[in-house]
């Protein structure tokens, strides 16, 4: 059997978010439709703190088929079984283990101020012996981690530590709002992106519960944020390769040409141009029928015109030879397009980034 989990919904007051609440609704419909009967929400299922439900109440009555099984996140811990009416609607606001499907979950709702391993451990001796998963709202300490740029600092830290103590079969978390996945442990990301900042695809976790196997499944969102930066270098092929560049980000970006009018795209342009006019129009072509974000346009602010053909000719050979250079680029060591960008101010005497 399937269980699927989502998370970081942030859904507000009125109509402030439409495209939040109709990220939330194609789930239960998906689900619906593959008769996928459980559905988890690990917290910040709202925005902020409100007493008015009627809305979410709503909308999950259109569902009955669906049971969500919902814990507090830290911008929800407020709301409780006793003001969310409806049948087909859990709150659980105390940890505790909840057998669905047949397999035990772990369910710790968000406190201030403890960590998650403290609250685990408190309940240890209840934990089965066997497999079982852990569902909670917080930050992953020593293994694979994202900064949440929307809630800067710490919120109910559960380490590595606490996951080889108690051995949890796996682990789905909330808070996180970019997708993650690091052995065990899972984020689902905010199933509607919440500003440029959340990019890409959204996506809701399935974990089948015999197997353990986890499968990060596409949801079909009303808005995909998009954000693309390009750097770029006089010479006489720096349209060609802007062109091409352009090409390649549109294809990476896997989106089928009729979604396209539900892109907020961001692009911004840093480096040297001898023909800054150009690199609008080919960026404008490139982009035709998308939507920039908040139609902010191209961003060009950081591309200087340079018309000295010395300055540009010991740029573009010593393009080619960082771009020759046998190195292991990101993680530890710079990316590419840094150690260009440090070059260009050598070579300029300019500021770039």
């Amino acid at each position: 059997m399937k269980v699927a989990m989502t998370a970081d919904v942030h859904l507000a007051p009125g109509d402030a978010y439409p495209e939040r609440v109709e990220a939330l609704e194609e789930i239960f419909r998906q689900l619906a439709d593959e008769r996928i009967k459980d559905l988890i929400i690990a917290g910040d299922l709202f925005d902020r703190q409100t007493r008015d439900y009627s809305d979410f109440e709503q909308i999950c009555r259109h569902y009955p088929q669906v049971r969500k099984h919902l814990i507090p996140g830290n911008h929800d811990a407020g709301i409780n079984g006793r003001n969310i009416s409806c049948p087909c609607v859990s709150v659980y606001t105390e940890p505790g283990l909840v057998e669905i499907c047949g397999l035990p979950f772990l369910l710790v709702p968000y406190r201030e101020g403890v960590s998650m391993g403290a609250v685990i451990a408190d309940i240890a001796e209840t934990l089965p012996r066997d497999r079982w998963v852990l569902v909670g709202h917080g930050d992953l300490h020593g293994g694979p981690v994202q900064i949440n740029p929307y809630e800067p600092g710490t919120y109910m830290p559960l380490s590595m530590q606490d996951i080889r103590r108690f051995t949890p079969w796996r682990v789905l978390l909330g808070h996180i709002h970019k997708p993650m996945d690091g052995g065990k442990v899972h984020y689902p990301g905010s199933p509607c992106g919440l500003d440029i900042t959340e990019t890409g695809r959204r996506h809701i976790l399935i974990l089948d519960t015999e197997t353990g196997e986890v499968e990060s499944r596409i949801i079909r969102t009303a808005v995909i944020y998009l954000s693309e930066e390009f750097l770029v270098l006089p010479g006489d092929e720096e349209i060609t390769r802007l062109q091409r560049d352009v090409s390649d980000r549109i294809s990476a970006w896997g989106i089928e040409p009729g979604e396209r009018d539900r892109i907020r795209l961001r692009v911004t342009v840093r480096g040297y141009s001898s023909d800054r006019n150009r690199v609008g129009e080919v960026l404008s072509e490139g982009f035709s029928g998308v939507r920039t974000y908040r139609d902010e346009g191209m961003d060009l602010s950081r591309l200087y015109a340079s018309d000295d053909v010395r300055l540009n000719a010991v740029a573009e050979r010593t393009r080619q030879i960082v771009e020759a250079l046998v190195w292991p680029w990101g993680g530890r060591e710079p990316e590419r397009s840094g150690v260009m960008e440090a070059v260009l101010r050598v070579i300029y005497g300019t500021e770039v980034s």
